[in-house]
């Protein structure tokens, strides 16, 4: 295989592997704005009904973000072989990534702990679960910014 072959294969093995991360992307942001929703509808006299509704968007998520942990460990030994000057860098962010889906994992257990008797304090919930939505807005910001310095570099655009 000549030297051109290997790189445009490797080419088109990028844009597969960015095309996989537009789509979680999308999924990811789908989720979010879902458990958003959730979060702003009306919870006075009807906690119940909201913790549920906020759980299930939350358990959606978490999944999504579990998915996301796998991927990205797969992507991090992809950085280390073609890009490692951005190992460490890469390796900060699924670290973030991992404890931000931890906590989405702790979230949802308070929720579903209430017991039947025990009203929820949404307000408090709704804040603490808003923090969570902005800081993995601002981890999938970074992870953008790093996947795209990874892959635009290596695939030599605007030299």
């Amino acid at each position: 295989m000549t030297e051109t072959t290997r790189q445009c294969l490797n080419q088109e093995g990028q844009a597969a592997e960015m095309e996989k991360s537009r789509a979680r992307r999308g999924r990811l942001g789908a989720a979010l704005e879902r458990l958003t929703r959730r979060l702003g509808a009306a919870a006075p006299g009807r906690e119940r009904e909201w913790t549920a509704g906020v759980a299930t968007a939350l358990g959606d998520l978490q999944v999504i973000m579990r998915d996301r942990v796998q991927s990205r460990e797969e992507l991090l030994e992809d950085i280390q072989f073609s890009a490692p000057h951005l190992w460490n860098a890469a390796r900060r962010v699924l670290e973030e990534y991992t404890d931000l889906e931890h906590q989405a994992m702790r979230l949802r257990s308070h929720l579903e702990a209430h017991g039947a008797a025990e009203i929820p304090d949404y307000r408090d919930l709704r804040e603490r679960i808003g923090w969570l939505v902005t800081a993995i807005q601002h981890q999938q910001s970074l992870e953008t910014d790093l996947i795209y310095e990874v892959y635009h570099r290596d695939i030599g655009v605007g030299d």
